[in-house]
């Protein structure tokens, strides 16, 4: 699994369960390097200031994105012009410089620096951004594999997807892509208030988190990011092959 990077290891236990349409993206999930997720708290990211971070204006728009090659640049771009200012150039907010948030298989959200969140937590969801899992098929379920991509045309470290492809054609596999959904977003309330964090929602859920916020624009009259989202486990779907928690979301208020 050479296209397996941080946060990917989170998920590759559920992968190989056959839960695929619900394996959270902790590339975190959807960081260069592989690691273990560990039980320590997570450090703040450099995005988050010593100060308790500002919430974003109701009536302003979420952070503009910043480059399509990197998979946190959408909520980097404001943190990269602040920092710039304050001396600090050459930062890499890209893709792994924050922790996922994954909602496991029992049902409780954990991140990939080892924080437990319990079945719900409250934060501002700041922007989205589409990503796919390609997995192997026609293989045995040891040898399953899969690896994440922005575009169909490189992994998320780098790699073109074609050679990932086409070692598996050569082992008689074959492939299929599936949809996810980066989401960036801002945690609100507990002990890491104000971090910022990235979750990915599998294929199963996007018509949710749509909803939520096609909801939230409609009804509150604000920008999603100009309200305190609750995320929370949703009712267990039990009538598939691999039964699962959906991720579901609800309007806290506004800011």
């Amino acid at each position: 699994m050479g296209l397996l990077k941080k946060g990917e290891k989170v998920q590759e236990q559920a992968v190989k369960e056959g839960n695929t349409d619900d394996v959270v993206e902790d590339d975190s999930v959807v960081a260069t390097q592989e690691a273990e997720v560990s039980n320590a708290k997570p450090q703040r990211p450099v995005a988050v200031s010593e100060a308790k971070p500002q919430r974003p204006d109701a009536e302003a728009a979420a952070p503009s994105v910043v480059g399509k090659s990197r998979g946190l640049a959408p909520i980097a771009g404001g943190a990269i012009g602040a920092l710039a200012e304050d001396g600090f150039e050459g930062l890499d907010l890209g893709f792994g410089a924050f922790p996922i948030v994954v909602l496991q298989n029992t049902g409780d959200f954990t991140s990939s620096e080892g924080a437990e969140f319990g079945t719900e937590f409250d934060c501002i969801v700041m922007n989205s951004r589409e990503k796919f899992i390609c997995k192997n098929t026609k293989a045995d379920k040891d040898e399953e594999d899969f690896f994440y991509s922005y575009d169909k045309e490189s992994a998320t470290n780098g790699e073109p997807a074609t050679k990932r492809i086409g070692e598996w054609a050569e082992k008689g596999w074959g492939y299929e892509w599936k949809p996810y959904l980066d989401v960036a977003a801002q945690l609100v309330g507990g002990e890491y208030d104000g971090e910022l964090v990235m979750f990915s929602i599998p294929k199963t859920s996007i018509a949710r988190f749509s909803g939520y916020l096609a909801t939230v624009k409609m009804k509150a009259q604000v920008p999603p990011s100009g309200v305190i989202t609750r995320v929370y486990r949703g009712d267990k779907i039990t009538k598939v092959k691999y039964p699962f928690f959906p991720w579901a979301f609800k309007m806290v208020s506004k800011l």
